[in-house]
């Protein structure tokens, strides 16, 4: 039985959420339906990946609270993903499943423009032809991505670029190390 939500959702997929469905389901593994606090995380308290600051900053008439954060069902979780991220970002355009379920669960952990960057980082890494790092899913990614012609490849190189950019974190803050083994699982992934 669906709900109210995944009806929204299908509908404003035209009729074909599969994609998103696999990308959420994908998120899931690694944020987890449980809350937590951590003093170390920058994000705060967080439910599902979703951080009260997010909820409080893009959706203000919720009027969210911690303990709103807690009761969050998951249909509710996985319609803000939807609205505030899949859809906001455009994942959908990726001509590549893989990587379009890649960029979304990346963003959701470094943020879209940083994720969208490390993707056009390792497109140009295999290109001739360079594109703009500007982190945006623009028609030259797009285009770069619709023309590879190995598709291994390039998500074995946007793998690396995503397990530097922690390293660079761990470099720049060695503190961040906690989360080290969770964020390579999730470069890799």
């Amino acid at each position: 039985m669906t709900d109210k939500y995944d009806r929204v959702i299908e509908f404003l997929c035209g009729g074909n959420k599969k994609l998103f469905d696999l990308a959420f389901d994908q998120l899931m593994q690694f944020e987890g339906d449980g809350f937590v606090d951590d003093p170390s995380d920058l994000g705060g308290p967080t439910r599902a990946g979703l951080t009260l600051k997010y909820l409080t900053s893009e959706y203000p008439n919720i009027n969210m609270t911690i303990d709103r954060l807690h009761k969050l069902s998951m249909s509710e979780i996985k319609f803000i993903y939807f609205d505030g991220w899949w859809q906001k970002y455009s994942y959908a355009k990726i001509p590549n499943e893989t990587i379009a379920i890649k960029a979304f669960v990346m963003a959701v952990n470094i943020g879209p423009i940083n994720a969208i960057k490390q993707i056009q980082i390792a497109i140009n890494r295999l290109n001739d032809k360079p594109i703009s790092v500007d982190g945006v899913i623009g028609p030259q990614t797009i285009s770069s991505i619709s023309k590879v012609k190995n598709e291994f490849i390039l998500c074995a190189e946007i793998n690396e670029c995503f397990a530097h950019y922690y390293r660079q974190i761990i470099a720049d803050n060695p503190a961040m190390q906690i989360y080290y083994n969770g964020w390579l699982v999730r470069a890799y992934c």
